[in-house]
């Protein structure tokens, strides 16, 4: 794949990344936290033609940084003195001899020693820390989310086959063809209503492959404020805690 990249320095939203790619049709713009803003350009256009694209987008450009300036915020540091909980598990950050940082997960506490010396704050360390989390999601996840899909299954009158955990970077939940339900281990950070309304959303998907009209009918159906549900999911980012 042919792909050209720029970055270029706006004066209100400072760096920019222009990326052209042969294989896209339509210019798009998107913003992720940490990684700033980024224009993808179709082979036929410019990265002249960007700029005016970027300029023509800056008031929903700067609406948009607004929210992601406030999900960076709520990314954790973690810290010995930073109280961090699971739904099961208390996190604790510890010194221990050796040279290897260990992680333990048993008995309601997520243990995570680190050799002396150690900079806990800084990103390796912090990354280890974030592994021993989402590997306690993980069996969370295993006990809590089966059988729920099970008994929400069972009461809305919804069939599906398999169910997987999965450590997903955008998704919360799908459905596949043969209506095997994939979950994203971070629901178990979600609060209850807004797990049961992924669970439920991927069960109307067994009946429903799109969002049609007939599937948010559906959907309501079964979950009364299902609408007012995906709203407050959008307050929530799998990549940031």
């Amino acid at each position: 794949m042919n792909e050209k990249t720029r970055t270029i320095h706006h004066k209100q939203f400072g760096e920019i990344r222009l990326i052209k790619k042969d294989s896209i049709k339509r210019m798009s713009l998107s913003i992720e936290p940490f990684k700033g803003i980024k224009v993808t350009i179709p082979p036929f256009f410019t990265f002249e033609h960007a700029e005016k694209f970027i300029n023509q987008k800056q008031a929903w450009i700067s609406r948009k940084l607004v929210r992601i300036k406030n999900y960076e915020k709520a990314l954790t540091v973690f810290r010995p003195e930073v109280e961090f909980s699971t739904r099961e598990h208390k996190l604790k950050i510890l010194e221990a001899p050796g040279k290897r940082g260990m992680i333990s997960i048993r008995k309601g506490e997520v243990k995570v020693c680190f050799p002396a010396g150690v900079n806990i704050a800084d990103q390796r360390s912090q990354k280890f820390i974030r592994i021993a989390l989402e590997e306690t999601w993980r069996i969370e996840a295993r006990k809590y989310l089966p059988p729920r899909v099970r008994e929400l299954a069972a009461k809305h009158g919804f069939q599906f086959n398999r169910i997987s955990i999965r450590n997903n970077r955008s998704r919360w939940g799908s459905c596949s063809a043969g209506n095997s339900i994939n979950l994203n281990l971070h629901l178990m950070r979600l609060p209850d209503e807004l797990i049961d309304y992924v669970l439920v959303h991927e069960l109307v998907h067994t009946r429903h492959r799109n969002h049609s009209r007939q599937f948010w009918e559906m959907l309501e159906s079964c979950l009364p404020g299902a609408g007012g549900m995906s709203r407050k999911l959008k307050n929530f980012r799998t990549d940031i805690y």
